[in-house]
């Protein structure tokens, strides 16, 4: 019998053909990381030296699924711009819900300085109150 994966949960093959497929992005691959496979992670790789790595997280909050999505560039230079944020939200996301998050300086953890993350709910909805509800923000 198979073992089913965390990363199993994420729908890699709609995520790439969200991206646009190939020839630009190439097939999705499990994450590797200091020679481990990943139990729960999968790598995109784009154009222009992007990478998109996402995540399925059961452990951050009980009873909802997260999808943590990061983007950067092989250039440590180049900072993703807001075009490719939401590139990478489409792509990841769909329609859904996804977040970028501003923490407390203390709690800010920070890899690489070039690098851009989304947080959403795998079933798309909402986690934030509709601040949109009077027709504005």
């Amino acid at each position: 019998m198979t073992e089913v994966l965390r990363r199993d949960r994420l729908d890699v093959k709609a995520m790439h053909a969200r991206f646009g497929g190939a020839p630009y992005w190439m097939q999705p691959i499990v994450l590797v990381f200091n020679g481990v496979e990943s139990e729960d992670a999968w790598v995109f790789e784009g154009p222009g030296g992007c990478r998109v790595i996402v995540s399925y997280d059961s452990d951050s909050e009980p009873g909802v699924e997260w999808v943590h999505a990061s983007m950067g560039y092989a250039m440590q230079e180049r900072m993703p711009s807001y075009n490719d944020l939401k590139r990478m939200h489409y792509g990841v996301f769909g329609d859904g819900f996804a977040y970028q998050c501003f923490v407390p300086p203390n709690e800010h953890i920070n890899i690489r300085s070039n690098v851009l993350h989304l947080w959403g709910r795998l079933d798309g909805r909402p986690a934030l109150p509709n601040f949109g509800w009077q027709g504005t923000i």
